[in-house]
């Protein structure tokens, strides 16, 4: 019985779900979802201030002033369990690699690896009926350090280094087997980078044990900030490495892509994704592709208390007869779990 209660749960997760713990979706109550595996980013333009592509012009050491592309590598895991009902808890950690070298030069390139900032949000699943309504409050620790006062001639640092926290509202509506997804947010930042207002939005479908998605992702930063350094001693942009290569402070732009993924044996699945930026002030103009795979498991155990209806204490334990039913004996009820 325990066992068919689980796999019950666990299909109705799949099927609510489109996108797993994605958007408005949110693990159930003592369900495990877990997400691991890795994005390949790649550019050589940002989009300027003024909206035109422009070739990165990383402006340090050897490199300066010479067309330059930056190619990260970025590991990931990231379990989100629901610990309560409508409520789940996400974590987030990273470790990247990366390096940039001339786009079409012989040099040689250089680069670093380094722990990625760790993430984490809370979801409250607010309206859990269509339309689903999902509050998250996101949260990014600084446990990378990006000391910018010591990056060195031709250092590679790849975090902001920055206290990350953002407010998003997930809407989403399912209908048959096909479902949309809005999520406006904010995003407040330390260490001098601006606020930002964010948008991602999703449209997709399953069929069968397949499923994909078209998916929009938008940033739009309240300030800007200063471009390049105002000489190569001062380093005085915000960000800095890979992310200074990026424009990270200031950063306004948009960017989509398709997902696609396959489930089975219902309780695994892999996921293939492709994105890239199209418009941008102070961002970057990237391809990045990803490779998820995906575990969910539910840890919920039935309870085996017996409720006894209708049994009163000075007569017999029976009840009476019905139409039909010509057993008086109490029968045995288990609490069935909540939805």
């Amino acid at each position: 019985m325990h066992r068919l209660l689980s796999c019950l749960l666990l299909t109705s997760f799949l099927v609510s779900a489109p996108l797993y713990a994605d958007y408005a979706w949110i693990p159930n109550y003592q369900t495990l979802f877990l997400r691991f595996g890795g994005e390949f980013f790649t550019t050589s333009e940002n989009f300027g201030a003024d909206g035109l592509r422009t070739d990165i012009l990383y402006q340090r050491g050897a490199f300066a002033n010479l067309p330059l592309r930056l190619n990260e590598f970025r590991f990931y895991v990231e379990p989100e369990y629901g610990f309560a009902k409508n409520l789940s808890l996400l974590l987030k950690g990273e470790f990247t690699v990366a390096r940039i070298g001339p786009v079409s030069a012989s040099e040689p390139s250089f680069g670093s690896s380094n722990v990625g900032n760790v993430k984490g949000a809370l979801k409250w699943r607010i309206h859990p009926k269509e339309p689903i309504l999902t509050l998250e409050i996101g949260f990014g620790l600084p446990t990378a350090s990006n000391d910018q006062s010591s990056l060195q001639v031709d250092d590679l640092l790849l975090n902001d280094g920055t206290f990350d926290l953002g407010l998003i509202l997930h809407t989403g509506y399912r209908f048959d087997d096909f479902f949309v997804a809005f999520s406006p947010g904010l995003l407040l930042r330390s260490g001098g980078f601006p606020s930002a207002l964010t948008v991602q939005a999703a449209a997709g479908g399953r069929f069968d044990s397949l499923y994909g998605f078209l998916f929009l992702n938008s940033i739009f930063s309240i300030q800007t900030g200063p471009l390049l350094d105002s000489s190569l001693s001062n380093h005085d942009a915000l960000g800095g490495g890979g992310s200074y290569a990026k424009l990270s402070g200031g950063a306004r732009g948009i960017d989509g892509g398709i997902k696609v993924g396959v489930n089975i044996e219902k309780k695994y699945a892999i996921e293939l994704g492709v994105t890239q930026a199209f418009w941008g002030s102070q961002y970057p103009n990237f391809t990045k592709i990803g490779l998820n795979f995906l575990f969910v498991n539910s840890f919920f155990k039935e309870d085996k208390k017996i409720r006894v209806r209708g049994v009163p204490f000075d007569q017999e334990h029976s009840r009476p007869k019905k139409d039909g039913d010509e057993s008086g004996a109490v029968k045995k009820e288990a609490i069935q779990p909540e939805p």
